[in-house]
């Protein structure tokens, strides 16, 4: 079981995530801006992170960017609708990003994949 914090503005997506995430028997913490996200970081210990990109508050962009000076191990998965941003997110530290709408199959994949080693890096 894995600890994963999911930061989106958008409350039908956190609830429908965090749904096929607690379905595996993962924790799951649900925040709906990117100040929220950073405080939760700051008191508890997570093995995934994802993110939607435009957030109120703090965007998922600085939060990454902020995140790599201090948790670089810490596996990212952003997540947007803008194919664009996503490749930036990829440049400043995303581990992987996947463009909504979310497809539950590629999901679940991508985060297995992600919690795999521990780090976010797949097993050689």
């Amino acid at each position: 079981m894995a600890q994963i914090l999911i930061a989106d503005d958008d409350p039908v997506i956190l609830l429908v995530l965090k749904d096929m995430l607690e379905s595996e028997g993962h924790a799951v913490v649900v925040v709906e801006n990117g100040l929220l996200a950073e405080q939760a970081m700051a008191c508890w210990h997570f093995d995934l992170f994802i993110c939607d990109i435009f957030m109120p508050e703090r965007e998922g962009i600085e939060i990454i960017s902020d995140l790599r000076k201090r948790r670089s191990q810490l596996p990212v998965l952003m997540i947007s609708i803008n194919p664009g941003y996503l490749r930036m997110a990829k440049m400043l530290g995303a581990r992987d990003v996947l463009a909504k709408p979310i497809d539950a199959a590629e999901f679940r994949q991508r985060v297995a994949r992600l919690l795999d080693s521990g780090d976010g890096q797949p097993k050689a």
